[in-house]
Order: C-alpha cells, then structure tokens, then sequence
C-alpha cells in the first residue's frame, strides 16, 4: 500500500491531481512525492475541484454570537469550537491591539448587504496576530462576498496565517485602510470555494502581503448570486502594494491567481526561488513590477488595458538564475525586460507578446521560441518560418549576450523593421554571426 504517487497540478482541469508515479502523460511542473497513504489528505486539499471541499458547516447546535466578544481583555473566553453571525455593520469576532495567537476552529458568517464581518481584526503599529487555527468564512443571506473575511490588519500591524483558512464567497485576509500601511503574511493554507478572494490589498498605501504557504482557489461558481470572480491574490485600489510570492498559487476555472485592478499604480511582485503559479496573472491597471529573483516557472501573464483607469504599463527582472517561460496567446505587452544572469523563454509574435526594450545582460539569455516571418515575405500562416523579424518598436540590446532562437544561438536570417514599423538590436560585444541581415526602413538600425 506504498506505492509512490505524484501529487501535479492540470491547467486543463485546473486544479491538482493524484497520479501513480509511473505516469507519464500528466504535467510535471509542481510535482510533489506522496505515499499512498497521504493521498486521501492531498485529495481534500484541494477546492473547487473533483476532489473534496474544504469547507465545512459548523457542528449543529454550537451558538453563534452576534456581537464582537473577543477583545485583549477576553482573549481567555475563547472555547475550542466558536461561531459569529453579524447580520448589521462593520465587526470582527475579535477586536485585538495586542500581540495573540489563536488554535482553536471559528465560523464567521456575515449576512445583510450592509454588514462587514470579520472573523480577527488586528490594528496597532508593530502588534502581530497568529492563527495556527482553522478559521471559516462565508457570506450568508443577503450578504456580499468582498464584504466579508477572516482576518484583517490595520493602522501597521501584521497578520499572519499559520493554520487554514477556508473563505467560502467570502476573502481570506485583507489590510485595513487609513494612513498607515499594514502586512499580512500565510505561511499556511487558504482556500477560496464558489466566489471570493484569498489575500486583498486595498488599503492603505504600501501595505504588503507575503504567501510562503498554498492559496487554492477553486472553479469560480458562475452561478451564484454573488458577484461573480475569484482570486488567489487581489490588488485593488492601493498605491504601492508589495506582493512576495515564496509558495504555490493554483486557479481553477475562470479565477485569477493574482489580479491587479481598479485605482492602482507602483505595484511590485516579487517571485522567489520556490514560487509556483498555476494560474492566470491578469494585469489590468496602472504599473506594475515583476521581479523574479531565482524563480524557474511557467507563466500566464495578460496585460489588459481596465477601461477609466491608469494605463497599464508592465516591467519584467529577472536576476539570480531565474528561468522564466510565458505562455503564448496573451497579447501582452511589457514595457522593459532586464536580463541579469538569467533565461527568458517567449515568443515576440504579436498575439502572443510585444516587449519595447529589452536588455539582455552577459551570462543572460532571452530565448525567442519561434521564428516570426519569411525572407520571401509571403504571409500564407501554413509556410514555415526561416527569418526572424524584429519589429513593432521593440528594441533588444545584447551586452556579450548572444541572441538565441528555439533554444540555440541565432546564426540564421535576421530582419530589423519593416517599411512601416521600427525595429532596433543593439550588439554590444561579443561575436555575432547571421546568414543573411536586412535593415528595414522606418529608423530602424
């Protein structure tokens, strides 16, 4: 009965699978090692999926209080089992100012479509809430999913998530608004059923949020009454949110792993060595940062223009042996891309990526995966490719870098602009060596 299994994670599906190590026909990217016997536990890890939910009602006959009743003073009125229903206003179960770690199980409930209900609410400069508990959340009658949520931190202080959180049309963490900027950090699991996000930033400016731990979100329930999305990180209406990434993301069908929206600008995510995202990351406002620091991972990013709000402008780094590839079909767009001792594997065709400048630094390698045109200039999508076309105002500057198609070094046909569009490659040291070169015209050398 211990036969070996890979836990891997299906794009297709969306969500995480149990397989038999001896298969092969499955994605390997973000595979895990299990024996059979951790098998049922991977299966119910996972929401929104074939696979068992997470959430879970609370134990007929448990009392829910309808005020806040937790505070510094009561933190010992805590039982192992508690429950909250907040039908009117804006309340957490626990009002805390002062550092305090909960291990037991909570049901937070927030009905009514004026009601905020929160399961901890921490506030106060340097003051740290752990949960190391498991915490449930949802919207009930009446109630609204971006309303409702487990913890959040506020006016500097910090949240973290050691245990398991299960928002169910409902958030999971969240930072507070007002002047000072707050953190909240999961180290532990949470899981985002129906509608609803795992961790928001929409509050005060600069505040951050780290996930060292898993944030599944399941297929989205686009037949809910609720407003219909679902999140692994939302960025929303905050100046200078900072999102660090050092664990996994997984999006099912119709989420986002990580969206930034609405009233945002200088927006910076961060990937680690051990960041894994399986999952859509949908830029649709402001600037944004992305910086890949020893990251090796595949992925799908969309820049996509929120109509009414700041112009969407994206800048890839890489550093530190990052390995990063980006799933065509996006049309995305990026305004820079800076190569340090690093690989980036993308198409530079226009339905798939545009990158204005882009520098590739010695010991680096910006991998084009394709060919884009003909030398004969016929268009007929079926010819093969044999030239590679640099156009579209994008700029590409090797410093002793060399150039590298499909995976080799580039020796072949290269064409730079067009009659109409510009193109720029810049050769700084090294030697270059191609079949044949053409200088468009439109300025471009």
């Amino acid at each position: 009965m211990n036969s070996t299994f890979k836990v891997v994670f299906n794009k297709a599906r969306g969500a995480l699978m149990v397989v038999n190590e001896v298969t092969s026909s499955v994605q390997a990217k973000g595979t895990k090692t299990v024996v059979a016997a951790a098998v049922a536990t991977m299966l119910a890890g996972v929401a929104g999926s074939t696979m068992a939910a997470e959430w879970k009602d609370a134990p007929e006959g448990l009392e829910a209080a309808t005020k806040a009743v937790i505070t510094d003073t009561t933190w010992d009125k805590i039982q192992n089992e508690n429950a909250f229903e907040l039908s009117n206003g804006t309340l957490p179960w626990a009002s805390l100012q002062e550092d305090k770690t909960f291990d037991k199980t909570l049901w937070v409930t927030g009905a009514g479509t004026g009601t905020h209900a929160s399961g901890f609410g921490v506030s106060g400069k340097d003051v740290t809430f752990t949960n190391k508990g498991t915490i449930y959340v949802t919207s009930g009658e009446g109630g609204v999913n971006y309303q409702n949520d487990a913890i959040w931190a506020g006016k500097g202080a910090t949240a973290i998530n050691e245990g398991k959180i299960v928002a169910k049309d409902a958030y999971g963490m969240r930072v507070g608004t007002g002047d000072t900027a707050s953190k909240i950090v999961n180290n532990g699991s949470i899981y985002v059923e129906s509608t609803g996000a795992g961790m928001e930033l929409g509050g005060a400016a600069n505040s951050e949020a780290v996930n060292n731990g898993l944030i599944s979100v399941g297929e989205v329930n686009t037949e809910s009454s609720q407003h219909v999305f679902g999140h692994g990180v939302l960025i929303q209406d905050q100046t200078g949110a900072k999102f660090t990434n050092n664990g996994t993301i997984t999006a099912g069908k119709g989420a986002t792993a990580i969206e930034v929206k609405g009233d945002v600008n200088n927006t910076a995510l961060n990937f680690g060595a051990k960041s894994d995202v399986n999952g859509l990351v949908h830029l649709a406002a402001g600037t944004t940062t992305l910086t890949f620091d020893a990251t090796v991972d595949t992925m799908k990013i969309k820049t996509e223009q929120q109509k009414d709000k700041a112009t969407v402008a994206a800048y890839l780094v890489l550093k530190n042996n990052a390995n990063i590839t980006l799933e065509d079909d996006q049309k995305s767009t990026y305004e820079t891309v800076t190569l340090d001792d690093s690989r980036l594997n993308a198409s530079i065709w226009g339905d798939d990526n545009t990158f204005k400048t882009v520098t590739v630094n010695e010991g680096s390698i910006f991998n084009i995966t394709k060919l884009n045109s003909r030398v004969d200039l016929k268009s007929d999508a079926d010819l093969p490719k044999d030239q590679l076309l640099i156009a579209r105002d994008q700029s590409f500057t090797y410093d002793h870098a060399q150039m590298h198609v499909a995976g080799k070094v580039f020796t072949g046909n290269l064409k730079v602009g067009t009659l109409d569009q510009k193109g720029t490659v810049t050769l700084k040291g090294g030697e270059h060596n191609f079949s044949k070169l053409t200088v468009g015209a439109k300025e471009s050398r």
